[in-house]
């Protein structure tokens, strides 16, 4: 039924995080995202602490090696589908949607933090880091290539905030 209200799970955001954490995103890109997942990202307090703990692990341990990181980050993800959208049609949907949906909801509430006015610095950041996880490290190609070649068509994107 595709006539199914347009409703965010939570537990479908875990997921995806989850999925992007332990396959998607590679341990030197970790620091960046995880810091929009846990400045914008509503999420339950174990899996904040479980963020921070792998993050914080990653900065005191040199050189980790691949095994190293799978071993320590498996136990963080839980093996299930991505919830009610994989119902519709299992081979279109599921982690792509849900990332399309994290990502507007990072949108959303970069924009709402911003205490009623408008600052550059939350909404782009959400932005750029969007655009690189999209173009660098999302599995799917396709939709990849078709969300940048949307990018470039728009010809304008604020800039990274500089830091003096």
């Amino acid at each position: 039924n595709l006539n199914l209200p347009d409703v965010v799970y939570e537990g479908d955001l875990e997921k995806v995080v989850k999925y992007m954490l332990s396959v998607e995103i590679p341990m030197y890109s970790l620091e960046d995202n995880s810091r929009t997942l846990l400045r914008y990202l509503p999420l339950r307090k174990e899996i904040i602490t479980t963020i921070l703990e792998l993050r914080n692990w990653l900065d005191e341990t040199p050189d980790i090696s691949e095994e190293d990181y799978k071993s320590k980050v498996i136990p963080f993800v839980i093996h299930h589908r991505i919830g009610r959208v994989v119902r519709i049609n299992s081979y279109f949907r599921g982690y792509p949607c849900g990332v399309w949906t994290l990502f507007h909801v990072l949108s959303v509430e970069a924009m709402n933090t911003e205490e009623s006015e408008l600052s550059q610095e939350g909404p782009t950041r959400v932005t750029l880091s969007i655009m690189e996880y999209i173009k660098y490290f999302f599995s799917c190609r396709n939709c990849a290539e078709n969300f940048m070649k949307k990018v470039d068509s728009i010809g304008y994107l604020p800039s990274a905030p500089e830091t003096t």
